[in-house]
């Protein structure tokens, strides 16, 4: 994650993660990347003493409802992601032979939303829109002008976090 150094940043990070590992199952391990390493990705999923796949995590200010995510009180039936994320993630995911995931934790409604950006078996990278738009920076604001990824909800699967 970007800016986690900061206040807002550790608790966006903080939140992320308590809502991944609640999707956890028996015998199923997200581990994150320390701190002070930047990769594409944010982490491994474990299974046993395999690594089975890589994963994204992003917590947003968001909720879902329905099939569609509200943010400032308007329905939007997409999330944004940066799309280097997608290409740099796929890229590593491709010289591991792994799937690749993002698992965004909508903090307002304790949902996860989980795609599956790049399905290794198949060589497939998830359907997307992309447009260069303006967009927040970072958790902590700014602007940043760059391709986004228009990940369309119906193509994730959606978990409630629950006690978080």
């Amino acid at each position: 994650m970007l800016d986690v150094r900061t206040e807002k940043g550790k608790r966006a990070e903080m939140l992320a993660r308590q809502a991944i590992l609640k999707l956890q199952k028996p015998g199923q391990t997200f581990a994150w990347y320390p701190e002070s390493n930047y990769y594409p990705v944010d982490g491994f999923i474990v299974q046993g003493n395999d690594i089975t796949a890589l994963f994204e995590c992003k917590a947003r200010e968001m909720s879902y409802s329905d099939g569609k995510l509200t943010y400032k009180g308007r329905a939007y039936d997409s999330i944004i992601l940066s799309e280097s994320k997608i290409i740099n993630g796929v890229k590593m995911a491709k010289e591991m032979c792994l799937d690749f995931y993002l698992v965004a934790y909508m903090v307002l409604s304790n949902h996860c939303l989980i795609f599956k950006l790049y399905d290794h078996r198949q060589g497939k990278v998830i359907d997307y829109e992309a447009k260069i738009i303006s967009t927040q920076a970072t958790v902590n604001g700014g602007e940043a002008t760059r391709s986004n990824a228009f990940l369309k909800v119906c193509n994730g699967t959606v978990r409630l976090v629950e006690n978080l």
